[in-house]
């Protein structure tokens, strides 16, 4: 289950004046949530870290809790990672900070953002191959696309590294993502390469697409559904001609005494930046293996993700994911429909975050 919470220390001035936002209000229904599905695995985004009542009770629950705070001192919210002491013991975990500064994502900008990535390496008491779980939280700037390829990439190199430290390791990688179906971020995660050059950074994450009002948004999508049965997808329009020298190719990484070094083989751009590692979406998996029926809405909406993840005031739409590697899926949490979602918008008396919850079953 991968969920993010809504910490309560990033709640704005307006949303604080609101009764359905108290933190007293809200916890008790994203324990709710958690407890209905009961994962064996969890992972929180924007947890607090001086947050008791939520993670008090999933101790008690035979949860283990690992947490993870974003590097920057003013700013108390984090990564959680909860998992069953029934099910699984802790091999090692690991602390991966975004935030490293003397590498490049371009020529002129150094990856010098506090975000996050919290990684366990679990062994499961009826598994013989160790399982490495990743929850990140990627920058949310929409105009930083050439930052959050460069977090992807810094991610991606670590697991690929723990990877291959840990023989016949499985991966899950959850998170908030920040990032749409329509985007060229997406098609680089779940495609394993992507032609950046000539593409505005500005553009590549998609959330200018959702950027509008939440009613309006998903009226849209439902006016669209219902008209003419299908949601294509098309990348946001790019300026063509826009330079754009990417370096994130050129990251490598190192783990010597359990501590991730990294650093950049070669400054040289490079037009297309391939993947180091292969990640699947488990809902757009699972979905597209369902879509057999040419005339299915999703089965012509080319991601096959939920049109819904997140509703506020500053983003509307799909940017929470689940990615695997080496695992399958059998099922998913249904996402609410739009009809309901546009009666009752989130936060609201069910839902206790801005962000819907991601559950799947994985073999």
């Amino acid at each position: 289950m991968s969920y993010n919470i809504l910490a309560d220390s990033l709640l704005q001035d307006n949303e604080k004046q609101l009764k359905q936002y108290d933190w007293k209000s809200r916890w008790p229904l994203i324990f709710s949530q958690i407890k209905k599905y009961k994962p064996d695995i969890l992972c929180l985004q924007e947890l607090d870290c001086d947050e008791n009542d939520l993670s008090q009770l999933l101790i008690q629950d035979q949860y283990e809790k690992l947490f993870l705070k974003r590097s920057q001192e003013n700013q108390k919210d984090g990564c959680a990672l909860f998992y069953l002491k029934q099910k699984y013991k802790l091999i090692k975990s690991y602390n991966l900070h975004l935030k490293q500064e003397h590498l490049f994502c371009n020529s002129k900008t150094r990856m010098d953002k506090p975000n996050i990535c919290l990684i366990a390496v679990l062994q499961g008491f009826n598994d013989q191959n160790p399982l490495i779980v990743a929850n990140s939280h990627l920058i949310f700037n929409k105009n930083r696309g050439d930052l959050k390829l460069s977090q992807i990439q810094l991610i991606m190199i670590t697991l690929q590294s723990l990877q291959l430290k840990y023989q016949n390791s499985r991966i899950v990688w959850c998170g908030d993502f920040n990032l749409t179906p329509n985007s060229a971020l997406y098609s680089y995660i779940s495609q394993g390469q992507q032609q950046f050059n000539k593409l505005n950074p500005k553009r590549i994450s998609g959330q200018h697409s959702i950027s509008y009002h939440p009613t309006d948004y998903m009226q849209d999508r439902l006016n669209i559904q219902k008209k003419c049965g299908e949601f294509n997808i098309q990348y946001e329009q790019q300026d063509l001609d826009y330079d754009y020298d990417l370096y994130v190719q050129a990251l490598r990484c190192q783990i010597d005494n359990d501590t991730f070094s990294f650093h950049q083989a070669e400054l040289n751009p490079y037009p297309i930046v391939e993947t180091p590692i292969q990640f699947r979406s488990v809902y757009a998996d699972l979905q597209r293996a369902k879509s057999k029926d040419l005339h299915d809405f999703y089965a012509k909406w080319s991601t096959y993700e939920p049109l819904i993840t997140t509703m506020s005031s500053s983003q509307v739409g799909c940017v929470d994911y689940i990615w695997i590697n080496k695992l399958q899926v059998s099922q998913v949490l249904q996402m609410p429909k739009i009809e309901y979602l546009i009666e009752n918008p989130i936060v609201n008396y069910e839902e206790g975050s801005d962000h819907l919850p991601l559950v799947c079953d994985l073999y």
